[in-house]
C-alpha cells in the first residue's frame, strides 16, 4: 500500500464514524448522510512520477504532490468545501467545488462537466443540489447553497 493511503486510513481512524474502503492505490470516504458526497483519492503511477486525482463525486482535480492531494482529500471532508451538483432527469452532469474564504464567503474553485447525455437537454431547467461533508468542523458557517 502507497504511503498516502496509510498516511489518509491513519487519519481517518481517529473518527470512528467514518466509513471508507482503500486498496493498494485509493481511498474512498462514503457520507455519513445524503446531503454529503464521496471524497476519492486515486494514485496513479506514470512515467514522468506519481499523479494524485482527488474526487469529490463527479468533480476532480489532479495532483502531482501527494501531500496537496492529500490536503485537497481532507479539506472535501470539512465544513470549508461543499459541492454543487447539477442534474436533469436524474442524471448529474456538472459539478461545482466551492471553497469557503476567510470572509465566509463561498468561491468556486474546481469545475467539472460531462458533454454528453442531459446536458443535451439545455432547454429544461438543472436540478442543483447543495452537498457538504461534516466530518471535520472548521467552524460554524454560512451553509445556504446560492
Amino acid at each position: 500500500m502507497l504511503p498516502v493511503i496509510e498516511e489518509i486510513q491513519q487519519k481517518l481512524a481517529k473518527f470512528p464514524d467514518a466509513r471508507f474502503e482503500s486498496d493498494a492505490a485509493s481511498i474512498t470516504y462514503f457520507p455519513s448522510t445524503s446531503d454529503g458526497f464521496e471524497v476519492r483519492l486515486v494514485v496513479r503511477q506514470t512515467k514522468i512520477g506519481a499523479r494524485y486525482t482527488v474526487f469529490y463525486n463527479g468533480c476532480h482535480e489532479e495532483f502531482s504532490d501527494w501531500e496537496e492531494a492529500m490536503q485537497e482529500f481532507g479539506f472535501g471532508l470539512s465544513t470549508d468545501r461543499r459541492l454543487r451538483e447539477f442534474s436533469r432527469f436524474g442524471k448529474a452532469y456538472r459539478w461545482v467545488t466551492d471553497v469557503r474564504n476567510d470572509a465566509g464567503d463561498w468561491k468556486p474553485n474546481w469545475e467539472t462537466t460531462q458533454w454528453s447525455g442531459p446536458f443535451s437537454q439545455f432547454w429544461h431547467r438543472p436540478d442543483v443540489r447543495c452537498l457538504q461533508n461534516r466530518l471535520i468542523d472548521l467552524d460554524e458557517g454560512d451553509e445556504s447553497c446560492v
